[in-house]
């Protein structure tokens, strides 16, 4: 393989790894700054937020690590997902090579376009779900701001669930972190639950 494809190679793998390490980023600042929160808790109301707290910013900084760490990334993101990354999207030089060879066997019909190969398909589902994510995560910090915590956290459970899963689902897990929320935070550990413009 050439220089130039192999440049071009290892710069696409580059960018497809930008939305994983933009929400890997998220994590650990939203982990900094809940425990930061948390700090001015009281001391019972402390406990579990700082538990929860610390497990989230070790998980973001070990996702964190993987990115200039190859041997963590299968623990940190899948095993499966870095290997196929670089065949998600070929170079110019070798989709030149498959289409000469597809050609040269008379594979493809006078006047058709190829069609897109499932590796291309991938990657483009990919990034799709990565974008999908970053909505979600940009949905809930809205949500937490306009409507407040004890509200926002059940809503953004049944919001996602009603659209992933099934309505079921959604209405379950709602009401149990709405309790969760409300019963265990807010009365018994005394936790302040940040409110927002409306509530």
């Amino acid at each position: 393989m050439s220089d130039t494809a192999a440049n071009g190679t290892h710069g696409e793998r580059r960018r497809l790894h930008l939305g994983e390490l933009l929400i890997d980023l998220a994590i650990v600042a939203g982990s900094l700054l809940y425990l930061h929160a948390a700090s001015k808790y009281p001391p019972q109301g402390r406990q579990v937020p700082d538990v929860v707290g610390w497990i989230a910013l070790a998980l973001g900084a070990l996702h964190l690590l993987a990115h200039v760490v190859p041997g963590l990334w299968g623990l940190t993101h899948g095993k499966d997902g870095r290997r196929q990354e670089p065949r998600a999207v070929p170079s110019p030089a070798q989709e030149a090579d498959e289409a000469q060879a597809a050609a040269a066997d008379g594979e493809t019909a006078h006047g058709e376009a190829a069609p897109a190969s499932p590796s291309m398909s991938m990657a483009q589902g990919d990034s799709r779900q990565i974008l999908i994510a970053i909505a979600w995560i940009a949905g809930l910090l809205a949500g937490t701001y306009v409507l407040g915590y004890a509200v926002a956290i059940p809503l953004f459970f049944f919001a996602y669930f009603a659209v992933m899963r099934a309505w079921r689902t959604a209405v379950v897990s709602a009401v149990v972190m709405g309790v969760l929320t409300e019963g265990v935070f807010a009365l018994a550990l005394s936790v302040p639950l940040p409110t927002g413009m409306f509530w």
